[in-house]
């Protein structure tokens, strides 16, 4: 979820995100052959949270290839006739939505749980983009990441082991620097190996909190 750091959410990324096992155990949902919005495979070119997010990048304040504007297209499409693509006519509309439909978000359950998670996730972590926080604000807000978007499968019991290396190793945050999201980002891909060999005060870590 952190490499979704970045000033833009690319929905291949966030497709990944979600399609991930713990993600979609958190989500009380199977994985599905497919998801909303993904048609023939290729998820659409979404890359902004909404039209405040762009304006606050400096883009022009606009809705299009926004996830929000795709959500609401998404939902239209349930209720909604959808235009075919070489049909002759203007397409329905809903305001300035345009319905849009496809195998996967025929399914009700599916959809609202793909909305859910899109909703849930892309927020936290535009939020947390730009924070600047001490390790152990940190590793309080990273714990709240993992408590609410991710779940050990039951058919996957080995993650347990993960979760509880992850956890242990948020612990060793308390006593580092005050850093943004990337700077944390960077130091995760020692989180792993960093949990079970050293403490906050040894080389190691010493080393990781000096280059960021």
């Amino acid at each position: 979820m952190l490499e979704r750091r970045s000033n833009r959410f690319h929905a291949r990324g966030v497709f990944q995100v979600i399609l991930n096992p713990c993600f979609l155990a958190r989500l009380g949902v199977s994985r599905p052959r497919r998801s909303p919005g993904s048609t023939g495979g290729k998820p659409w070119h979404l890359s902004r949270l909404d039209a405040d997010e762009k304006q606050q990048q400096g883009y022009p304040r606009s809705p299009f290839y926004a996830w929000r504007l795709g959500l609401q297209r998404l939902r239209l499409g349930r209720f909604m006739e959808v235009a075919r693509d070489d049909a002759d006519q203007p397409a329905t509309r809903f305001g300035h939505v345009i319905p849009f439909a496809d195998l996967a978000s025929g399914d009700r359950e599916q959809l609202d749980a793909f909305c859910r998670a899109v909703e849930g996730l892309l927020p936290t972590l535009a939020r947390l983009r730009s924070a600047q926080m001490t390790g152990a604000r940190w590793a309080r807000e990273l714990e709240r990441l993992v408590a609410e978007f991710l779940d050990v499968p039951e058919d996957r019991p080995e993650e347990n082991q993960v979760r509880a290396a992850l956890l242990a190793a948020l612990d060793k945050l308390g006593s580092w620097m005050r850093c943004t999201i990337p700077q944390a980002s960077r130091l995760a891909c020692r989180w792993r190996w960093c949990a079970n060999t050293c403490t906050a005060s040894s080389k190691c870590c010493q080393e990781t909190t000096a280059s960021i």
